[in-house]
């Protein structure tokens, strides 16, 4: 059985709270993986996906763009998993639109992933 570190990082009377749940783990995993930057670990400076490159593009591209930042990131650093599919919803009036990613894991079981992503405009407003 393995342990984790729950995420977001929880205290609990003092006590880090911790996962047993593989696909609470796993999820975890991909949700710290995804809302890390390349870069942004000083020891290990490759960890992360480019996710923030999506934030520049337009409607277009930013469904393939984030479905590749995921991917990639995915199959690098976490390989017990495969990627079944990815969905970019449309933006919405706030500019965001919902990620929906669908994983499979290493007990041959799926799970699901949601994050929220967004697009911004030459002049570095949201667009919508």
């Amino acid at each position: 059985m393995s342990i984790a570190i729950r995420y977001p990082f929880t205290l609990n009377n003092g006590k880090v709270e911790a996962t047993y749940s593989p696909t609470k783990l796993y999820t975890d995993r991909v949700l710290t993986l995804l809302s890390t930057n390349i870069g942004q670990r000083p020891i290990l400076q490759g960890y992360g996906a480019n996710m923030d490159y999506a934030l520049f593009e337009n409607d277009n591209d930013l469904a393939l763009a984030v479905k590749n930042a995921a991917n990639e990131a995915i199959n690098k650093w976490i390989p017990q998993i495969s990627v079944a599919s990815i969905t970019v919803g449309s933006l919405d009036a706030d500019g965001s639109a919902e990620v929906e990613i669908i994983i499979n894991l290493p007990d041959n079981t799926t799970s699901s992933v949601s994050i929220n992503t967004s697009s911004f405009g030459y002049y570095g407003t949201v667009t919508g």
